[in-house]
């Protein structure tokens, strides 16, 4: 007997997967696009602890801080870590250790930028530091921000990676200054330090030492 009814066939026009396929790739470029960067997650963790007032004038979201997530190289050594950026002998890396979740961090990190890079933002204004107008691109300022609930271990790894006896790093915040491989200097806080005096004397003492004299001829 033959078929009294004929199945309907749906067509779709080619051109419809075509504009569904332009607007998926849309929508897939407007949520990165839309997405904050890293830097701005940085900035905006510490941005919405503070309660400093001049936290912006002292640290602007346009910032010199080199964000470095981890200890060793990944990517296949496309990204480089807190080990590898240590190591050059051509530049010395200041780097600033904490997290937004501790409140000394967050009163510190303003203090480390602002006292190596200086602006004329506050009254009065803090001048650049002479270890910067002295070593000028061959300085560079990072930040590290430690894993939670993995700071303490994270502290000891370092510590052990630079092998120093007369350094033991087991508290945050931190600063360090990393130069050929070696810690040359480091600083730590507490909740009643002054802590632009701090990073003023520190920047400065850092002149004094002879392991950066190549450096800075």
């Amino acid at each position: 007997m033959a078929k009294k009814y004929q199945a309907i066939e749906t067509r779709v026009h080619p051109l419809t997967y075509t504009v569904i396929g332009l607007l998926v790739v849309l929508i897939a470029v407007l949520i990165i696009a839309l997405r904050p960067t890293a830097k701005e997650n940085f900035y905006n963790s510490y941005l919405s602890r503070t309660q400093d007032q001049n936290f912006q004038k002292k640290l602007p979201m346009n910032n010199n801080y080199i964000l470095i997530d981890n200890l060793n190289d990944s990517w296949f050594g496309i990204k480089k870590g807190m080990y590898s950026i240590g190591k050059s002998d051509k530049q010395l890396s200041i780097i600033f250790i904490g997290t937004p979740n501790d409140e000394v961090s967050v009163k510190v990190v303003p203090n480390v930028y602002a006292r190596l890079y200086g602006t004329d933002k506050t009254d009065p204004k803090i001048d650049q530091s002479e270890l910067y107008t002295n070593l000028d691109n061959k300085v560079k300022l990072y930040y590290f921000e430690l894993p939670k609930f993995k700071e303490d271990k994270t502290l000891e790894s370092i510590t052990k990676h630079y092998d120093d006896e007369d350094i033991v790093l087991s508290s945050f915040p931190l600063v360090l200054a990393l130069y050929d491989n070696e810690i040359i200097s480091h600083l730590t806080f507490g909740e009643e330090d002054n802590f632009a005096l701090k990073m003023f004397n520190f920047y400065n003492d850092l002149l004094e030492l002879e392991s950066l004299e190549g450096l800075l001829n």
